[in-house]
């Protein structure tokens, strides 16, 4: 009697177990790393800088507030743009800091930016892409000084 309980009680805990789905919310969905870089707006929340291989210093304290409020914005149709946040430098700058063009490189761990009116493209190493970092590195060999830019959602 006593295994007839013992077997009703697993095969009811099998039927239990076996018709539990795992729910799928956004955040477990993978997501390509154009929909992560175009997903919403990203502010500068850090700026690392090394020179000849020294320690890694903290830049951002160089940028004024009314710079690290502004956001950048990544679309898909691979237009970029850097747009003043709630207070500006001047009041009579424009809405629009910079404008241009973006595109992945080297298998998606570059990613080129190209400012619309100097026309100059940087390749900016991906360190990280993910739901609420972007973290690129920019090399400037004539002075060999490592560049970590970090935006955050």
């Amino acid at each position: 009697m006593n295994n007839k309980k013992i077997l009703v009680a697993a095969v009811a805990l099998l039927f239990t177990l076996g018709s539990c789905k795992k729910e799928t919310t956004p955040s477990s969905i993978s997501k390509t790393k154009t929909e992560l870089l175009t997903q919403s707006g990203w502010k500068l929340t850090s700026v690392m800088t090394s020179t000849n291989g020294a320690p890694a210093v903290e830049g951002i304290s160089s940028y004024l507030p009314c710079e690290l409020d502004n956001i950048t914005t990544f679309s898909t149709n691979s237009v970029y743009a850097e747009i003043e946040g709630l207070t500006k430098c001047d009041p009579i700058d424009a809405d629009t800091v910079n404008t241009g063009t973006w595109a992945f490189a080297t298998n998606e761990t570059y990613l080129n930016v190209t400012e619309a009116s100097l026309g100059y493209t940087a390749s900016l190493k991906m360190i990280t892409l993910d739901a609420t970092t972007l973290k690129l590195e920019n090399y400037d060999s004539l002075s060999a000084t490592s560049y970590m830019f970090t935006w955050k959602h």
